[in-house]
């Protein structure tokens, strides 16, 4: 839900082109060896299952009595303070910090770095007897890779999908793996990805 209804739209296009079955809005409530069934009374059959339901944050080992939000994440300020601890700044995973229409940022990497980078020039800040100004929350783009030389490009003012935000994606992983481990060892490294994936293109 978070990535919005066009890129859900083509992401379940693209999907069902595989041949895959997708089920919306209904829950698995029993899982055997042999099947699993649903909320609704379907059952389905199954040789392997691999499961993948989000992300849970953990409790704060603190004793100290918090707030947090359904999803255990704590409730921060405007300015990423703890609403029930003011000396506490959570980040990331951790924190629930409600956007301007009133939705939690998602748990990305991309606005864990930022409010990492918030949190510090706060810090520094408060150590000058200042308060902070409240923390602006940005919209990142971000790439969707879906099967083969394919893939969906979201920024805030853009959208695109097919072969070239495909080819935006592997640039954007040359990049990275140029920055941790040199020229070199990234195009052997970007080499053997595309070799391994892109056996079934």
């Amino acid at each position: 839900p978070g990535l919005g209804e066009q890129v859900g739209r083509d992401v379940n296009y693209r999907l069902k082109s595989f041949g895959l079955q997708i089920r919306i809005s209904c829950m698995i409530t029993k899982v055997e060896e042999n099947f699993l069934e649903f909320n609704n009374g379907e059952r389905l059959e199954h040789d392997c299952i691999i499961w993948t339901a989000g992300i849970k944050s953990r409790q704060v080992p603190i004793s100290m009595e918090l707030e947090y939000d359904r999803s255990g994440r704590v409730m921060t300020d405007g300015t990423l303070r703890s609403t029930k601890l003011l000396n506490m700044f959570a980040i990331g995973d951790q924190t629930c910090f409600l956007d301007t229409t009133g939705k939690p940022l998602p748990s990305t990497a991309r606005q864990a770095i930022d409010q990492g980078a918030y949190v510090g020039q706060a810090i520094a800040e408060l150590i000058h007897n200042r308060q902070p100004k409240p923390y602006l929350c940005k919209t990142f783009g971000y790439i969707v890779p879906l099967g083969g030389k394919w893939a969906i490009l979201k920024t805030p003012n853009f959208y695109m999908k097919g072969f070239l935000p495909y080819v935006f994606r592997q640039l954007g992983w040359f990049h990275y793996f140029y920055t941790i481990v040199g020229l070199r060892k990234a195009f052997e490294i970007s080499f053997l990805e595309n070799k391994l994936y892109g056996r079934n293109d």
